[in-house]
């Protein structure tokens, strides 16, 4: 039925989207409620907001159309089957629209919607983009290509469905042709259709690939637009990563020579593709034979490359060393991984030619005044950076340089004298000379930031040095810039001071002390990366030292800081906190039960972190519930408006209706809230489980004074996967170590556990199945037909013909709890689950888990030991596979392997003989039984 928009509605809510263009915050906050009250009221809205959108009367402001084209993809509604099916009758003519943000705009929202729904479900999409591609007019070639890219970039399922393969084989063909159309425009969409195609490699492609290589090599030779040819190095680098060997045979011929000249290409983008092809060749077999040849060449470009360019450097703000950062790819980031990279594959020819070009700027060091030319300090930091990426591949051979070179690297973190360069030159002004020292003083910041991190790469050589002097300084020259009031320096000083403690701890035994008391100073000064890299300082040392550590007063000096800046967080969001509980979470896991002093204060910090975090999460989930509910009214009492003036309609159509508007209000309620901020929940839940393990029944307290866990109970319902599993974790270990406090309430937890056996959520599947496991275990009452209930579902879960190693090792994890606590119910189903079993808890690596499954496999042969005969040799394997087996149950398993024996009398020769010899001599060489 043909749709026709209401005039008053249609230029009202053309007037509101033009009022939105207005500066006024109040008056676009107006606009919003009314459009909102239009979207809540109005069935029909989405259909408004296209038809404005896709108008083509010249009076009608491009901008607005745009705005409703924007506003229309924010509001879609996928519960609503016509809306939908209106929307992809009639987006695909925006394709065709003549303005060319109108097309852009509908190939945005036309992938938006099928990334929410699917491409089997619009069964005329992709004929009618093979048709624009084949039009002769550019404009709607342009417009599918575009489309196109689109639904690449954002639906990785785009070639699952088969019925889609003969239209894109036409496509394809097509868009490799138009890789060499006349209009660069058209050349360059088709190249990135390609390269998003790569990804994915579907059998489209591949028909077509030799065809696609030939156009590439044309392109290679013959273009010349930059941004074509940064289009074609970033398809070779995707083609070298991802399918080296269709492309091997091209590599030394055209493609090795053409990138060697991209990489010192001028223009930036150009050489930056260029750098990144180097850095492709890590993982490939053939790499060194390739990459020796061109060595020579290729490594002082990359050196060159490395060199911080004059926008860098006038961006002095950013000097905080790449290597710490996840920020912007970079030429000098590209290049230095490259060079990384050629290191790893050819450690000897790389160290040969790389030496003589940073030895002798490294030999100026001595010299005064090298800061007073720009080109002279960048060339001694980039060969200091250059030496901490070959690090971890040239050690053994760059030795013999060490004794040369870490002199003149000692030399530069020399702690900074603010008053040398003072009235060294009276020509200039004071202001001249505190602008001059300034400049000085940051350059020698980032030379010594760099320093450490690459003195750091060669900790081994350091700590073994027989000058044991390097050592020292360095060790004192690291904790001394800690306390420089200088981001740069406090995050390299750290990095580099966690890296030497990591190489050898037992080296700073005797700095323990002094160095928590430093780091406690530090930690109310310390703000976001450099207290972060503190934090992982901090983290080490417990981890590595915790002996030396649990003590009171060393306790005290740390941890009370830790606690004050948790303290100035208050309730606030922010993003600094996470580091802090995870750092907190690490603490208490090695400091067990002394960690009790602070648990208090750590435990109630955490709770009302949770609770802050999901009231605003219930507000969030009741807010956008009142929305739907306000929403599905409106359209209800619509249709009951359509159905009364349409009385003689179908009434199977209606009760059909009527079937799926149930079905769509449900997937409504049923939405997922997503919200960020939970993570801060997921990270607090994660340093109470630790802190329950840590200091065990002492919890209980903890836990009865407080709103906890009605917390919990919540996070275990909510449809955040993190927020459920940490939960989940929970009540494992509250089962463990204090169990009673789950008494009260134990049957919905065991509910909501029940609810999540699904082992096609791993980590859920993990969790709940642990932590019922304990429950049974220790759980007293009765529990009726539950028990049963759950081990036909793990029996069921075993007979999958395939199973992920981790589902079967908590299947038989449950199922041993089982067998301990429901042990003729399991002994009675043996017969069921026996091999599956013994090989899941053979295949166990936790020791205790382990200990704890053969302790349930000997429960089960006791009570049912006419069973035994079935699995028989299956038991042999596993009890031979648990070497560290405690006596008293190696004992008993010799027991029964000797009364098996007994019972079978004259047979049992026969029967010991069919063994493989392997086994034979494992009992022999364990148990002594043969």
């Amino acid at each position: 039925m043909t749709w026709y928009p209401n005039k008053d509605n249609l230029l009202s809510i053309y007037e509101l989207l033009n009022q939105a263009q207005e500066g006024s915050t109040k008056i676009q906050q107006g606009v919003y409620a009314e459009l909102e009250r239009f979207n809540e009221e109005l069935q029909d809205f989405n259909k408004y907001l296209l038809s404005i959108f896709l108008t083509t009367d010249e009076n009608v402001s491009l901008v607005i159309q745009e705005l409703a084209g924007l506003t229309l993809k924010n509001n879609l509604h996928f519960d609503d089957y016509d809306e939908i099916k209106y929307l992809q009758g009639n987006l695909l003519e925006g394709l065709k629209h003549p303005e060319r943000k109108i097309r852009r705009t509908s190939g945005s929202v036309i992938s938006y919607l099928i990334s929410k729904t699917n491409f089997a479900s619009w069964d005329n999409l992709f004929p009618f983009l093979s048709e624009l591609l084949s039009a002769e007019e550019p404009i709607f070639i342009h417009s599918s290509l575009n489309c196109l890219m689109n639904l690449l970039e954002d639906n990785s399922n785009v070639y699952e469905n088969d019925l889609l393969e003969s239209k894109l084989d036409l496509m394809i063909e097509r868009t490799i042709l138009l890789s060499h159309h006349e209009l660069y425009e058209i050349r360059f969409l088709s190249l990135k259709c390609i390269i998003r195609m790569l990804f994915f490699m579907p059998d489209p492609l591949i028909k077509e690939f030799n065809n696609f290589l030939k156009h590439l090599i044309v392109l290679i030779e013959k273009e010349e637009k930059s941004i074509m040819v940064q289009a074609i190095a970033q398809c070779v680098n995707i083609l070298i990563s991802l399918h080296f060997s269709r492309v091997s045979f091209l590599i030394e011929e055209h493609l090795i020579p053409w990138m060697l000249q991209l990489t010192s290409n001028d223009e930036e983008e150009l050489s930056l593709e260029g750098c990144r092809f180097w850095a492709c060749f890590r993982e490939i077999k053939e790499a060194r034979k390739l990459l020796v040849p061109k060595l020579e060449e290729l490594v002082p470009i990359l050196l060159e490359k490395m060199i911080y360019t004059q926008q860098e450097l006038i961006e002095r703000d950013k000097w905080i060393e790449d290597e710490m950062q996840e920020g912007e790819w970079t030429i000098r980031k590209a290049s230095a991984i490259s060079l990384e990279t050629i290191a790893s594959v050819c450690p000897n020819e790389t160290l040969i030619i790389l030496m003589p070009l940073i030895v002798p700027p490294l030999q100026k060091v001595n010299e005064i005044n090298i800061y007073e030319n720009d080109q002279e300090w960048l060339t001694i930091e980039v060969s200091i950076l250059a030496l901490g990426y070959i690090a971890p591949y040239c050690l053994n051979n760059i030795t013999q340089y060490l004794d040369e070179i870490v002199p003149y690297l000692v030399k530069l973190v020399l702690p900074l004298n603010n008053n040398e360069n003072i009235g060294n030159n009276n020509s200039r002004s004071n202001s001249t000379n505190n602008k001059d020292d300034e400049d000085e003083d940051e350059k020698k910041n980032l030379l010594k930031s760099v320093t450490f991190w690459s003195l750091s790469g060669y900790s081994s050589w350091i700590i073994l040095n027989e000058n044991q002097e390097y050592f020292e300084f360095i060790v004192q020259s690291l904790i001394d810039t800690m306390k420089l009031d200088n981001d740069i320096l406090q995050i390299s000083s750290c990095s580099a001071l966690s890296k030497l403690i990591q190489e050898d701890i037992s080296k700073f035994s005797e700095l323990v002390t002094p160095i928590l008391n430093i780091i406690a100073d530090l930690i109310p000064k310390f703000e976001s990366e450099p207290l972060f890299q503190l934090y992982n300082v901090i983290g080490i040392l417990i981890e590595n030292f915790n002996q030396e550590i649990i003590n009171d007063e060393n306790n005290q000096k740390f941890i009370e800081p830790l606690i004050k800046k948790w303290n100035s967080f208050s309730k606030e969001i922010d993003p600094d906190l996470i580091p802090l509980i995870d750092l907190f979470t690490a603490i208490v896991f090695n400091l067990g039960n002394c960690f009790l002093p602070f648990a208090e204060i750590c435990f109630e910090n955490s709770i009302n972190l949770i609770d802050y975090i999901l009231s605003n999460h219930i507000k969030l989930i009741e807010k956008h519930q009142q929305r739907s509910n306000n929403r599905n009214r409106n359209r209800n009492r619509n249709r009951n408006r359509n159905r009364n003036s349409n009385s003689n309609r179908n009434s199977n159509r209606n009760k059909n209706n009527l079937i799926d508007n149930d079905e769509r209000e449900t997937e409504e309620r049923n939405v997922k809230i997503e919200n960020s901020d939970l993570q801060y929940a997921i990270y607090s839940f994660g340093f109470i489980s630790n802190l329950i393990v840590a200091i065990q029944d002492k919890i209980k307290p903890l836990i009865t004074n407080s709103n906890f866990l009605k917390l919990m109970v919540f996070s275990m319902n909510d449809h955040n996967t993190q927020l459920k599993r940490i939960t989940f974790e929970i009540v494992a270990n509250l089962s463990i170590y204090t169990f009673d406090v789950l008494n009260e309430n134990i049957e919905e937890y065991l509910s909501i556990l029940i609810q999540n056996l699904d082992h096609s959520f791993l980590y859920l599947f993990e969790n709940s199945t642990w932590a019922l496991g304990e429950i049974f275990l220790r759980y007293q009452k009765d529990l009726g037909s539950l028990p049963e209930e759950i081990l036909q579902k793990m029996i069921q879960i075993f007979q999958t013909k395939i199973l992920n190693t981790r589902i079967a090792s908590s299947v038989a994890s449950l199922i041993s709890r089982l067998a301990l606590s429901f042990t003729d119910l399991v002994s009675n189903n043996m017969h069921l689950f026996a091999n599956y079993w013994l090989a899941a808890i053979s295949s166990l690596e936790d020791i205790s888990e382990k200990q704890l499954s053969y302790n349930a496999l000997l429960t089960l042969i006791n009570a049912n030991p006419d069973s035994f005969p079935d699995y028989f040799l299956n038991f042999c394997y596993v009890i031979v596979n648990f070497p560290e087996m405690d006596k008293e149950l190696a004992q008993s398993f010799l027991n029964i392997l000797n009364e098996y024996k007994k019972s079978l009398a004259n047979d049992w020769q026969s029967l010991y003989e069919k063994m493989p010899k392997n086994l034979q001599i494992e009992l022999k060489n364990q148990f002594n039984f043969c």
